[in-house]
């Protein structure tokens, strides 16, 4: 497996985690404490960390 497809799966995994996570913190709580876009620029800092070590 080549590193851009393990990078590929890390963030689809992350995003898919990331996103019911969302999802219950707002059900329990009735805010939205983060949007789709907040999370995919999380993600891109996180990969951007990755990649720099």
């Amino acid at each position: 497996m080549g590193s851009a497809h393990m990078e590929q799966e890390l963030q689809s995994t992350f995003l898919k985690i990331a996103k019911e996570h969302l999802k219950v913190m707002t059900e329990k709580t009735g805010e939205v404490s983060m949007t789709d876009c907040d999370i995919k620029e999380y993600l891109e800092i996180v990969m951007y960390e990755i990649r720099k070590s």
